[in-house]
This record gives structure tokens, C-alpha cells and sequence, in this order.
């Protein structure tokens, strides 16, 4: 965010980040060739496409029960974060099972 009339500074004291390390399956899905064929395509086509593959990826999280989903663009990433809920050669096969979604 750019604020108007602030004056930016590095901050001299060391990064304190906070967290907790996870342990994921993640599945990353993207279009070939997409940014080449939109830019000749009908606007109309490119529109429709894209909202098919946003209705695909939420299928595809709801069918195979991964934890996040984010789009990004023409692709999308899936992660399957392992716990106590879902292990990880669980995690393996619903994100094959994705990959592989008809």
C-alpha cells in the first residue's frame, strides 16, 4: 500500500517471524501457452475459459478435500497440509487424483 506524504525506513533491528512449520503436499496446475493464446483470442473465449477453470479448480479442492486453494492467474495451487486429520499418503493420492481430474 503506498501511503502519500510517508517516508519509508528500513528497520535496523533483526526480523522476529512467528509461526509454525507444516508439513504439505502442494500441487501446482497451470496453463500452457495461455498468455500467447489469450492475446489473440476473442476477449469473450478467454473470459470463458478462465471461469471454467476456476469452476475445475473448485470441483477439484471439493472432490479431493485439500486445505488451501489460491488462483493465480490462469493456474492455481492446491496444498494438502498433513495432520492429524489427513496423512500424507493421503495428501499423495487426492493430489494425483487432481493432477489427473477429467
Amino acid at each position: 500500500m503506498y501511503l502519500k506524504n510517508k517516508k519509508f525506513t528500513t528497520d535496523p533491528h533483526p526480523l522476529h517471524i512467528t509461526g509454525e512449520e507444516a508439513e504439505a503436499v502442494v500441487l501446482y496446475a497451470d496453463m500452457r501457452d495461455f498468455s500467447m493464446w489469450s492475446l489473440s483470442a476473442n476477449p469473450q473465449l478467454v473470459a470463458d475459459v478462465m471461469d471454467a477453470q476456476y469452476h475445475n479448480a473448485i470441483d477439484i479442492i471439493s472432490d479431493n478435500q485439500a486445505s488451501f486453494l489460491k488462483f493465480l492467474g490462469d493456474g492455481f495451487l492446491l496444498i494438502w497440509e498433513i495432520s492429524d486429520d489427513v496423512e500424507r499418503l493421503d495428501a499423495a493420492v487426492f493430489s494425483i487424483n487432481s493432477a489427473f481430474m477429467p
